[in-house]
């Protein structure tokens, strides 16, 4: 092997490490070193050597009991404190110490900045989080409430004091903005103090929520509790894209939560060496750790052979997609899926915020991207992507059962107005077998060839008309300087 070009300092350096290689203690290393090292030198060499070999050392600190023991946490000696600089609620430093809250809070409690995080998205539109802007004003407006809950909001100038600094993208750079935050409802019903959150009953804290997310909470009765939280997730995305989605994005992602959430969790022993790709395809252990869920969604246990079967045919589904001439990237596909993300994010931050009344599922087990793509590409050009999606799923299986059931929940809240009509290639084809069957006509072949020869009449007599300054024959006459008063090329017609 090639030796690399080194200074004389790193030869050196080299040498001493290779010498040193089979020392065992430090002892020993300053043992061989004080022979060729001067005493003027020595104390500075073996401070470093020490404190070289401490920086590799594990060090014992209190932090885990810091984090561990609550009671070690309190308004008193947390440094998190508004932006105004009054203490919070003993609850909000504990629950952020713990991990239970999300950055996006914090940094909008305590420096009123809230920079929101790149998306992969249509640069040609809005903002994803645009659909999502009403649910991070209601976060501000009970956050600040906290903070100037003794004044007044009527009237007063937007400055960082009172509005929320947000860093969102506009086309393909950063724009800052000053939110104005929300404090009450549509309905006139104020927002609650962070006071009081601990204090409200789980029920009311549901109420509030879907009052939130407008959301009728007794239309969600066939969806089980786990899934309560994202089934309005999804119907509060329908009805807020900017631009609106497609039929197929809502049927892409529904058949997502049924793949990551039970699918793929559930513990067939038989399965296991059966489709192994397809059970770690997502690096996900399907060892049982969440058969519970399957349970309590589907309500039964479900057949092996039904697992196995939805488990191959959605795999394929999984892969990374290819784009070329023939595929091309769409983006309004993606952006689609951005604004379901940005949806979920501020829906499940404000479930934290109000102390997690409802149960949900983490994000892994809800939405995968590239399957969602993969999904919705696929549907694009199915005739009946319903049916399809029964077939992937297995018609006589419970995912299937469980397919139909929750899609009819969210349809019933957001109904086809709410999304975009596909201008598919079917409806083009149709177009032009329909021209090609009225030029096959007689009738009308009579009609267009008399068109024709009536527009070549016109044309014909159109030129006839037309008189040039020059000899045709020679495309240098008009070149000459002479005035020819006997010729009579400007009388000249062209045929």
């Amino acid at each position: 092997m090639e030796q690399l070009n080194s200074c004389k300092r790193h030869i050196q350096i080299r040498r001493v490490l290779l010498c040193l290689e089979d020392t065992g203690t430090i002892q020993k290393v300053l043992q061989r070193l004080s022979r060729h090292i001067t005493k003027d030198k020595w104390e500075a060499i073996e401070q470093l050597i020490y404190n070289s070999v401490s920086g590799y050392c594990k060090t014992y600190t209190n932090l885990a009991s810091h984090f561990g023991d609550s009671s070690l946490i309190t308004h008193s000696n947390s440094s998190l404190v508004t932006y105004g600089g009054k203490a919070l609620p003993n609850w909000f430093p504990m629950a952020f110490h713990k991990g239970q809250l999300p950055t996006l809070i914090a940094n909008a409690i305590v420096s009123h900045r809230v920079i929101l995080p790149t998306q992969v998205e249509s640069m040609k539109q809005p903002s994803a989080y645009t659909c999502s802007a009403p649910l991070r004003h209601i976060i501000y407006g009970i956050l600040l409430l906290h903070d100037q809950c003794d004044k007044s909001y009527e009237g007063t100038e937007l400055n960082k004091d009172t509005c929320i600094e947000e860093w969102n993208r506009e086309v393909k750079g950063q724009k800052r903005l000053l939110v104005k935050p929300v404090f009450s409802l549509t309905d006139s019903k104020p927002l609650p103090h962070l006071d009081s959150i601990p204090e409200l009953p789980i029920e009311e804290r549901r109420e509030l929520l879907m009052c939130m997310l407008e959301c009728d909470k007794s239309k969600l009765t066939d969806v089980p509790g786990e899934l309560t939280l994202v089934c309005a997730a999804i119907i509060y995305w329908v009805k807020h894209a900017q631009p609106q989605v497609y039929y197929r994005h809502l049927v892409a992602v529904l058949v997502s939560i049924i793949k990551l959430l039970i699918i793929d969790t559930a513990d067939v022993s038989s399965s296991h060496n059966v489709n192994q790709d397809a059970q770690t395809c997502d690096g996900k252990n399907s060892s049982g750790d969440h058969e519970f869920i399957m349970i309590s969604v589907l309500g039964k246990e479900c057949p092996s052979k039904h697992v196995v079967g939805a488990r191959s045919r959605l795999h394929k589904f999984t892969a990374t997609p290819t784009h070329n001439a023939a595929h091309q990237f769409d983006a309004s596909i993606v952006h689609g899926f951005s604004q379901f993300q940005a949806c979920l994010r501020e829906i499940m931050y404000l479930n934290k915020l109000l102390l997690v009344p409802y149960t949900c599922p983490g994000p892994a087990y809800i939405f995968n991207g590239t399957f969602a793509y993969q999904l919705c590409r696929e549907l694009r050009t199915r005739k009946q992507p319903d049916l399809f999606i029964l077939e992937l799923l297995g018609r006589s299986s419970v995912f299937a059962t469980f397919y139909n059931k929750f899609h009819a929940v969210v349809l019933e809240n957001a109904p086809s107005e709410f999304f975009l009509l596909e201008n598919s290639a079917r409806s083009r084809k149709k177009d032009k077998k329909v021209r090609s069957s009225k030029a096959s006509n007689p009738v009308c072949d009579s009609a267009r060839i008399k068109d024709e020869s009536h527009s070549t009449s016109r044309s014909k007599k159109a030129k006839s008309t037309i008189k040039i300054a020059c000899e045709v024959n020679n495309k240098f006459s008009g070149l000459t300087i002479e005035d020819d008063t006997d010729s009579d090329l400007s009388d000249m017609e062209m045929y």
